[in-house]
């Protein structure tokens, strides 16, 4: 009885698939509140004119709503994620998978795009990635959107979206797939916080050969090279065109250098190129297309795109080394600085 209960479920939170909003019906609409309204004016009827003209607000209260008939609509729900005693799981039509278990280290980072209206949990362990999309607005539990932030009372969406690094748009477009509603989000990263305080801002990632890439308090690890954050170091981050790569295909880089180690992380650039303007860089020094000359290839270290933000942020609150123009290795494909 005592095993049972120490097995039970704690919170057990459902996955929805969500419809995108209608569009707006402003338009037609408005069109046949006119001809309602224009009826109710001018064509006689038996009517005294108070009730004309409380017909004429009704018609016109029925048009506005309409117009504003934007909220999507959230489906059955399409599975559960689960938090236990043990851990967190995912469950749905592709069988029960393991997110997180509560003994073994993890990291939990929250990405969102600039509108707040979609966001990943993104939980990375030494051996795997697993990833929970959230949506405002998308469960009826948490009580409907507006202006695209949930009007909510209980602090759901700042306790989310304060801990969120904003992201492109497309990376966190989730319609048609599973998504936690915006409450539900802000209670598994509360729990999962509690469980693991030191999981924000912990990262594991592996390269392109399978090599560890670890952010874990104050060290970020590369391979066999670590990287001390609370001591100086040189970073910053620029963009490239790859040679012989298809045209308009433009990587972004982040060059870390500190003593005798240094290593170049790559990855895609988002899709918007209006995003790039957003991406943190070292004081002083520019970030932008002019910057192309393509990173020596010993030096590159291929990462996921989503995590590249959340590594700059943590090198951008390590002490920066207090020398400018010193040159790097690499020969005429090196990084310059």
């Amino acid at each position: 009885m005592r095993k049972e209960r120490a097995n039970a479920t704690v919170l057990r939170l459902p996955l929805e698939v969500v419809a995108p909003p209608p569009a707006p019906r402003s338009r037609g609409a408005l069109a046949v509140a006119a001809v309602l309204i224009v009826a109710a004016c001018f064509v006689p009827l038996p009517l005294p004119l108070f009730a004309r003209a409380g017909a004429c607000a009704a018609i016109a209260l029925v048009a506005w709503a309409r117009m504003r008939s934007t909220v999507a609509i959230a489906a059955k729900p399409e599975g559960w994620v689960c938090l236990d005693a043990h851990g967190i799981v995912r469950t749905d039509e592709a069988g029960t998978r393991p997110i997180v278990r509560w003994d073994e280290p993890f990291g939990l980072t929250v990405l969102a795009n600039e509108a707040r209206a979609h966001a990943i949990l993104a939980f990375t362990t030494p051996k795997q990635t697993r990833y929970l999309n959230v949506r405002v607005g998308s469960s009826s539990r948490d009580g409907g959107a507006r202006g695209g932030a949930l009007f909510d009372r209980d602090g759901a969406t700042g306790d989310l979206f304060g801990r969120a690094v904003i992201v492109a748009d497309a990376d966190t477009q989730a319609d048609g797939r599973a998504a936690l509603g915006l409450r539900d989000a802000a209670k598994l990263v509360r729990t999962a916080m509690a469980k693991s305080p030191g999981a924000e801002g912990r990262i594991y990632l592996s390269d392109s050969r399978g090599a560890g890439v670890t952010l874990d308090g104050g060290a970020l690890s590369v391979g066999e090279r670590t990287f001390d954050l609370t001591a100086p170091l040189e970073w910053r981050g620029f963009v490239f065109h790859e040679p012989g790569a298809h045209l308009g295909t433009v990587y972004q880089g982040t060059w870390v250098r500190q003593g005798g180690q240094e290593v170049v992380l790559v990855a895609p650039m988002p899709p918007e190129p209006g995003f790039l303007a957003g991406y943190p860089q070292a004081p002083g020094q520019r970030l932008g297309p002019s910057e192309s000359v393509p990173p020596s290839r010993e030096l590159r270290v291929a990462i996921e795109r989503l995590f590249m933000l959340p590594l700059r942020q943590a090198l951008e609150r390590a002490p920066r080394l207090s020398r400018a123009g010193a040159p790097t290795r690499g020969g005429r494909h090196a990084v310059q600085t």
